[in-house]
């Protein structure tokens, strides 16, 4: 009852709060917003994919050991924000090289517009992000092995609403990620593998998440003198759907016989960005000061909504989860007008 009666009291204070950004230090100034506003700067970018399928299988010597090897590495960022009365919007985009000749990489285009109370007391925050990696994974079992480079692809669209301020919001998130992992078809009572029904796909997934929001981003954007934290946290909670077998890898599995196993997964993400930031605005409009923070972000599935069916008279289900992580320290340079 204590914990329902603190979060009751937290909800309220966040909807009620209007004058002051949470996370401000000193007092209150002036909300006059820029027009436009640029950022450069570097990311630390990490990214962990990892196959938890083997959790799940009665015998761990049937599963593989995967390991998916994109270095962490430096990435340029580049962002533009430009508003104009109740529109704002905004672009950034970051790479990693890895080195020269490298085959290893990561791009991401993050694009996003918002709708500043263009109905009353009602914000709208529309966001595209599209990111690619590349990278080579390994896969050793205790009957076979095997290497191939891999491509992943990550698709995101979000719709977020603001019914009562800027901090608290509520939305939708479509989401669609190709990549390539481990699969295991298994009898329901001994977890003994059915014979093709264990190998390395690349599966592409559709899915959907019912998201909700906090962040004091636009409010902080509004400030012409801040300094302060400046913060974001979205979390989802949704379905993965496996919409197409886009590659077989070196592994050999019986590629039909796995999709017709093919199911949902329940899955759950997080995106979180935790930073500090200081900007000052001299009097003939021209604006400068620096950004540094934390981004995380992780999807994980929970594949027991996986489909099971009879073979031969036996009960089979396919085992198959993974986690992705993507995380890592920024320092933005930002000037604005």
């Amino acid at each position: 009852m204590k914990k329902i009666i603190l979060s009751i009291a937290l909800l309220t204070t966040l909807v009620s709060a209007e004058e002051n950004i949470l996370g401000e230090f000193g007092q209150a100034t002036e909300e006059v917003e820029n027009i436009i506003t640029f950022d450069a700067g570097v990311w630390y970018m990490n990214w962990n994919q990892t196959s938890t399928s083997s959790e799940m299988l009665k015998n761990p010597a049937d599963a593989y050991e995967m390991d998916y090897n994109i270095d962490s590495s430096m990435a340029t960022v580049l962002a533009l924000k430009m508003s104009y009365w109740f529109l704002s919007g905004s672009v950034e985009y970051s790479n990693n090289s890895f080195g020269s000749g490298s085959e290893e990489s990561i791009s991401n285009l993050d694009m996003g517009v918002a709708l500043l109370d263009y109905i009353p007391y009602i914000d709208v925050e529309l966001r595209y992000v599209k990111a690619d990696f590349k990278g080579a994974m390994t896969a050793v079992s205790a009957s076979e092995n095997g290497s191939s480079d891999f491509e992943t692809k990550v698709d995101i669209f979000d719709i977020i609403i603001y019914p009562f301020n800027d901090y608290v919001g509520v939305g939708y998130r479509n989401y669609n990620y190709e990549f390539p992992q481990d699969v295991y078809i298994t009898h329901d009572t001994s977890g003994d593998l059915l014979a093709g029904g264990a190998g390395l796909v690349d599966l592409a997934y559709e899915g959907y998440f019912y998201t909700l929001a906090l962040d004091n981003k636009k409010q902080v954007d509004k400030r012409n003198n801040y300094s302060g934290l400046m913060y974001s946290a979205l979390f989802g909670m949704g379905k993965l759907t496996p919409s197409a077998i886009v590659n077989e890898m070196t592994n050999q599995a019986d590629v039909d016989l796995i999709d017709s196993f093919m199911g949902d997964s329940d899955a759950t993400f997080y995106d979180i960005m935790l930073a500090y930031t200081y900007k000052e605005k001299s009097e003939d409009g021209f604006g400068y000061g620096f950004t540094a923070g934390y981004r995380y972000n992780k999807i994980e599935t929970d594949a027991s909504d996986n489909v099971g069916k009879e073979v031969a008279g036996a009960a089979y289900s396919i085992k198959t989860k993974f986690d992705s992580e993507f995380h890592g320290p920024y320092l933005n340079l930002v000037v604005s007008y």
